[in-house]
């Protein structure tokens, strides 16, 4: 008997399956589908710390607090985009304005510290806006806000003390004191205390003026060529005792 061969059943391959679809990859920078900044690319450790956009770049600001004989000192560090950056600067930069200048050692680094300040606003600047408008982190500008009229307050009392100072000759200082009267000084004395006499009145030299009828004496200066003074003798008449 002859063998037929059964044919085989042919076996199937399996069907290929689909490959996966992803979504494609959001562009560097870009937010809610939004564009990225003009050549700017950045990753998701590159982006602010305050509102998570980009582009952003680490800074530093500071300020502190002077108390006299201490200072309190503070720091931000961080990723900052533009406007979180500026914002940043104006509220450190404020303080800084306002407070960091009371105490002799505050004073002294006040100044630099202010002045890094303004390094780091520089580089915060540098940067293209973010995508999504966020102006309102910047703040107020320094001049809408207290700090920077602080120290011009200041240099506008120091100036006036200087100008009055200016204004005041070596006699207008002994107005109404006791003093002694040697050859070659005034002194001034306690009125407690013995005494020559008192000085009644000041009077400009040039135009002359007229000192009080019972002044003994006119006496003037020397380095004050403006004023003279009056010197009634209403205490011990003997030189005075050096």
């Amino acid at each position: 008997m002859k063998k037929r061969n059964r044919p085989q059943p042919s076996k199937s391959l399996p069907s290929p399956r689909p490959s996966p679809v992803y979504p494609a990859p959001t562009p560097p920078g870009a937010v809610d589908g939004s564009a990225p900044g003009p050549g700017l690319a950045h990753t998701d450790t590159e982006v602010c710390e305050v509102c998570g956009q980009g582009p952003s770049v680490f800074a530093t600001f500071r300020k502190q607090t002077g108390m006299v004989f201490v200072r309190r000192k503070y720091e931000m560090s961080g990723r900052f985009c533009r406007n979180c950056g500026i914002g940043e600067f104006r509220q450190s930069q404020n303080h800084a304005l306002a407070l960091g200048w009371w105490g002799v050692t505050s004073f002294i680094v006040n100044l630099p510290l202010m002045g890094e300040n303004l390094s780091a606003r520089r580089t915060v600047r540098a940067l293209a806006p973010p995508p999504v408008s966020s102006e309102d982190r910047e703040g107020a500008p320094l001049y809408r806000r207290l700090g920077i009229y602080v120290p011009l307050a200041l240099l506008v009392a120091l100036g006036a003390l200087i100008a009055q100072d200016l204004r005041t000759s070596l006699a207008d200082e002994l107005d109404g004191a006791c003093v002694d009267v040697t050859e070659f000084e005034v002194l001034a004395v306690p009125c407690s205390g013995p005494h020559q006499g008192t000085v009644i009145a000041v009077v400009d030299i040039e135009p002359e003026g007229a000192c009080p009828a019972r002044t003994d004496e006119v006496v003037t200066l020397a380095g004050d060529e403006s004023r003279a003074l009056c010197v009634f003798f209403d205490g011990d008449l003997s030189p005075a005792v050096d």
